[in-house]
């Protein structure tokens, strides 16, 4: 009895796409389907605008199947997609920056809905703070806060050290709270 698509493990299926390329995208649309919502959530966290969000999943997965052949499970495909999604995100942001153009409001809304800080009065001022946080302080405070991941999966998604992970997820939830104080002494 052989396994279907949906009973292998990502690493299965990488190498599946791999082998069988074009004469078989079930593996690659298995992969797909698994890990659509995460790559979406990823991307919206940073883009803030749901038909951005969309048209940069389908490019994430365009790269990462582009490339498929440089995962080589030093971490997991989950975590290496993760990378690859926020990376995108990331050079979409520094595009629009470039631009003359105001990025689109970033993620409060699911940044409130899901964070584990105390930080739930104005939806405004929690706007305001997050909007002052760079585009890594953002990222690392989606990674940690909304998408739950650990301190080790963080590392691994930022391909750097445990410590520098904790220290980041740190800063960022300091430069958070210092801008949400600020934006609420000014809004008095």
């Amino acid at each position: 009895m052989s396994l279907s698509h949906h009973d292998l493990p990502d690493e299965e299926l990488v190498r599946l796409c791999l082998m069988r390329g074009e004469k078989d995208d079930r593996p690659c649309a298995e992969l797909f389907r698994r890990h659509q919502a995460m790559v979406l959530r990823a991307c919206y966290g940073l883009v803030r605008n749901i038909q951005d969000a969309e048209d940069l999943m389908q490019e994430v997965f365009f790269r990462t199947f582009r490339v498929l052949g440089q995962f080589k499970g030093q971490s997991s495909f989950k975590t290496w997609l993760y990378r690859i999604a926020l990376n995108t995100a990331k050079n979409e942001i520094r595009r629009r920056e470039r631009r003359p153009k105001l990025i689109e409001a970033i993620w409060e809304d699911v940044f409130l809905e899901k964070t584990s800080t105390n930080i739930s009065n104005s939806s405004g001022s929690i706007h305001d703070a997050l909007s002052q946080l760079t585009v890594d302080e953002r990222a690392v405070l989606l990674l940690k806060d909304v998408e739950n991941y650990s301190y080790v999966e963080i590392a691994q998604t930022l391909e750097i050290g445990l410590s520098a992970a904790k220290m980041r997820v740190h800063r960022a939830r300091m430069s958070l709270s210092s801008a949400y104080r600020q934006t609420e002494a000014e809004n008095e």
